[in-house]
């Protein structure tokens, strides 16, 4: 029997969906040793619904050199995308997502194509996917 932490959690995530979330296109796909990855043909794909975000980090690389760091201006810069979905719409999808399947945003003209490279499960059904850009 649902409680009533439940209904609050399912109201926020409705919320958070209707407020900050986008349509993507998942696309399941499978890996053979011998081939790239390629459309699985017994998992349908179709629309989800989740809120991406992506985040630039910037850090300087250290070392023993000067007081911790390298001298100059030596940086390292990457960027981290991640795709959040609320347990009602991982429901909702046409077939479970796993690691490899690919997202595509639709609705971002000029958006790359992103590979799912993990999925960060919680204990309530809501999953983050962290994203990497396909080459």
């Amino acid at each position: 029997m649902p409680t009533v932490f439940d209904k609050a959690e399912a109201d926020m995530a409705s919320a958070l969906a209707t407020a900050f979330g986008e349509v993507a296109l998942h696309t399941p796909r499978i890996s053979s040793g011998y081939t790239g990855r390629i459309v699985d043909p017994d998992r349908p794909g179709g629309t989800i619904r989740g809120v991406f975000s992506a985040g630039e980090a910037l850090e300087r690389l250290k070392g023993e050199a000067q007081g911790g760091e390298f001298s100059g201006l030596t940086r390292s810069s990457s960027m981290a995308s991640q795709f959040w979905m609320s347990a009602a719409a991982r429901a909702d999808a046409a077939s479970a997502l796993k690691v490899g399947d690919a997202i595509a945003f639709t609705e971002r003209p000029g958006s790359p194509v992103y590979a799912i490279a993990r999925i960060e499960e919680s204990d309530r059904g809501d999953a983050n996917l962290i994203l990497a850009i396909e080459d």
